[in-house]
């Protein structure tokens, strides 16, 4: 499972092993299943932190109960199972609903909430529970008590890359496929052609 470059060094040696425990050693991880609307990428960003390297497990409790055979190191892991998106408990939008996901996400940004800018987020800060957090485009994140702030570069985001990664692969995809079918056609064609001057 390769990291893009310039993300955090993991010892990938060492996680492919304890995947493949599982049988998860091919798992994606949660970049690769998000899209998000590029005006809230650094928001997103802001908010999974980590998490964006999560490796997807289809078993969760499976995963729970390895946990003991693990050793020294770093892993995240969420679980691939879909889940119905919680109701929002005010008439604020919520970054969940900028994402769409093929995997389960609502446990982590169900309760945080949208702002356009540091102003929009101080006047919705005080209206937020214990649970709550607002965070802006920019990647202003704040919650009750605290604040974290990533901002950075479009040209940096790894999310932004990793649409575009998918995007040339699906690209890619549709053109060998055109391709394929190309020499099949060809090849029916010759083959008949063949055949006409067999009888000949």
């Amino acid at each position: 499972i390769p990291l893009q470059q310039g993300d955090d060094n993991l010892d990938q040696a060492g996680i492919t092993d304890w995947l493949s425990t599982l049988g998860e050693q091919a798992s994606p991880r949660l970049l690769e299943k998000l899209n998000i609307e590029p005006a809230w990428a650094q928001a997103l960003e802001a908010v999974l932190g980590h998490h964006l390297q999560s490796v997807i497990v289809n078993d969760f409790d499976a995963a729970l109960s390895a946990l003991s055979g693990w050793g020294q190191g770093n892993i995240s892991l969420i679980t691939g199972t879909d889940s119905e998106t919680s109701a929002s408990n005010h008439n604020l939008p919520r970054l969940i609903d900028k994402v769409v996901s093929r995997t389960s996400v609502d446990n982590l940004l169900a309760s945080v909430y949208l702002a356009d800018d540091i102003a929009a987020a101080v006047r919705i800060y005080p209206q937020l529970g214990k649970t709550e957090s607002v965070v802006t485009r920019s990647g202003i994140w704040i919650g009750p008590g605290w604040i974290r702030v990533h901002q950075t570069n479009s040209e940096d985001s790894v999310l932004l890359r990793e649409q575009k990664i998918q995007a040339l692969k699906a690209e890619n995809a549709e053109v060998l496929s055109v391709i394929a079918e190309l020499q099949q056609q060809w090849g029916e064609r010759t083959h008949a052609q063949g055949k006409q001057r067999d009888k000949k």
